[in-house]
């Protein structure tokens, strides 16, 4: 399955929203020092959000 950003857009505004992390994904940020990334990247209400 694709793994990656989905971005979802309503009449109220849109949403960018990130898969989860592979099996393969989490020991690479760890070896890196990383923390996981957020789960949610932009909330943009709609002007009027009807």
């Amino acid at each position: 399955m694709p793994r990656g950003l989905v971005t979802l857009a309503t009449n109220q505004g849109t949403v960018a929203q990130r898969t989860q992390l592979t099996i393969a994904q989490r020991p690479i940020l760890t070896a890196l020092g990383l923390r996981e990334p957020p789960k949610f990247y932009d909330f943009t209400p709609t002007a009027g959000g009807e």
